[in-house]
């Protein structure tokens, strides 16, 4: 289920309800909790929680050791990155 949480903006008598990745960027800095940007829609992400955190450091404790040769950077959190699918 998408949520859009962003509050739509009125454009030449419409609502906006997409964004682009600068308005979104814009938004996220005032923003009081975190959100991810899909496809225009700016998205409410879910809180954390002991169990998720746990997963996430075991993933990227196996992701650092197992790609080592490859020297790629394993970030578990708080970094904004594009992705092109």
């Amino acid at each position: 289920m998408t949520v859009v949480v962003a509050r739509p903006k009125q454009v030449e008598g419409e609502l906006k309800t997409i964004y682009t990745p600068e308005e979104y960027l814009a938004l996220e800095e005032k923003a009081a909790y975190k959100h991810e940007y899909r496809n225009g829609a700016i998205v409410a992400m879910a809180g954390g929680s002991t169990d998720h955190n746990e997963i996430v450091t075991n993933l990227c404790t196996a992701l650092k050791i197992d790609l080592q040769s490859l020297k790629l950077q394993i970030n578990m959190a708080d970094i904004y990155g594009k992705v092109k699918l």
